[in-house]
């Protein structure tokens, strides 16, 4: 997995002549990373809502859509998860996302099973 892309690495890939989102073929479209997306990542959300008919009655009708990571979402999350794996469980992180970004990564990371360290 790559690590993430900082300002710092992109202008490093400029100078190696390198696209900025030359990520996106790199990192997400390589065989292994774009199966792990789907099995491990896109979340298919539903949502039952009763909306208001003219008659007065209302109407149960179910959403789906269709929750997609973003890279740096993805990627914080990929990188958590080697930590874990390399160093063992028990370790304190912190993400700063903003509002919304963050139901992905927890969503992931409840999933990673808590390894015994080595005796």
């Amino acid at each position: 997995m790559a690590p993430a892309r900082t300002v710092v690495q992109v202008i490093r890939h400029l100078r190696m002549g390198d696209y900025v989102t030359s990520y996106l073929w790199k990192d997400v479209l390589q065989k292994d990373s774009l199966l792990d997306i789907i099995q491990k990542f896109i979340n298919l959300q539903v949502k039952k809502e009763k909306v208001p008919q003219k008659d007065g009655t209302q109407k149960e009708i179910t959403k789906k859509s269709v929750i997609f990571p973003r890279y740096h979402q993805m990627d914080v999350v990929r990188q958590l998860i080697q930590d874990v794996r390399t160093n063992g469980p028990g370790k304190n992180y912190l993400v700063q996302h903003s509002a919304g970004s963050g139901e992905v990564q927890l969503h992931r990371l409840d999933r990673l099973p808590a390894r015994q360290p080595a005796r």
